[in-house]
């Protein structure tokens, strides 16, 4: 049986950890904001309430020809959020010029709530995070 070369091991080695230090280099890349701001838009809803939301809408906000806002591009978030947990989602949007994105859902409670989490869009692109309490909701957005 032959043995392999210590030259042909330290290669492999070497490789081995620039492949990993690569992936590695590549998943803080992914989670720069820079990177976020320019993929296609999504909102983390973190539900710190004691409440679960159970019905959750996205949709783009627009003007019609009379300057009166309007409401495009409806999309149910299938699942309920429970009650001290968060969801991303990442809502099938896509750009009709100049408008804004809203938030709105139910609680178990009943009570309906109804947020911007995008003041202005041209591209719908870029992420929000929004902190739902007992008393009040939180909106940081960081949107284009």
């Amino acid at each position: 049986m032959k043995r392999i070369p210590k030259p042909v091991i330290a290669t492999f080695i070497c490789f081995a950890a620039l492949l990993a230090g690569l992936l590695l280099l590549g998943n803080y890349v992914l989670q720069l904001d820079i990177v976020k701001e320019n993929r296609a838009f999504s909102v983390r809803i973190d539900n710190k309430s004691s409440y679960d939301l159970v019905a959750v809408e996205t949709g783009l906000l627009t003007s019609d020809d009379a300057g009166k806002t309007i409401k495009v591009q409806p999309n149910f978030h299938a699942e309920p959020i429970r009650s001290g947990t968060s969801q991303h989602i990442k809502p099938k949007l896509s750009s009709v010029g100049e408008g804004g994105i809203y938030l709105k859902f139910t609680n178990s409670n009943g009570e309906s709530f109804e947020r911007s989490v995008c003041s202005y869009t041209e591209h719908v692109t870029g992420y929000t995070k929004v902190k739902v309490t007992d008393k009040e909701i939180k909106v940081d957005e960081s949107c284009y």
